[in-house]
């Protein structure tokens, strides 16, 4: 769960810092969009690779709408919501709320084993998206086929 937070949290950052037209003022808004109604207001162009990451981990996924612009679909689980509202929390507090995490489990997650960390991750994700924007789109919806189950030859 906290991975996903995590991935949430860094989807609206990158949005926040990196965007290429119209930076997020109001991250907790955003947030708080998207646990509440499950997808944006409006469609934006860039959606679908600012929050592509987002389809592994089977938090949601990219809808083309009019225009060639892109909402963003909640999965409205419980795990996915818990993880909108640890995110909230992580962006008020500035860090992970660790205090909550059982230590045996965080001797476990720290161990070397086959647990892919926030930040290897996000390591082999930054290496693996620097490819054209067409590039990354077809990726992602390749992603978003196997999220759903469909498989094909």
């Amino acid at each position: 769960m906290l991975d996903k937070a995590r991935a949430i949290l860094a989807c609206v950052r990158s949005g926040q810092h990196y965007a290429a037209g119209r930076p997020i003022n109001y991250p907790r808004r955003i947030l708080e969009t998207l646990r509440d109604y499950k997808r944006f207001r409006r469609s934006h162009p860039d959606l679908k690779i600012q929050y592509g990451a987002l389809v592994a981990k089977q938090i949601g996924i990219p809808i083309e709408g009019p225009s060639g612009r892109f909402n963003f679909q909640v999965n409205d689980t419980p795990e996915n919501m818990k993880a909108f509202d640890v995110a909230l929390e992580m962006l008020a507090i500035g860090e992970a709320p660790s205090a909550r995490v059982d230590l045996n489990a965080q001797k476990l997650l720290l161990q070397p084993s086959s647990y892919t960390g926030a930040i290897t991750t996000r390591a082999s994700v930054a290496k693996s998206m620097k490819r054209s924007k067409t590039t990354q789109i077809r990726i992602i919806e390749e992603l978003i086929k196997i999220a759903r189950g469909i498989i094909h030859d």
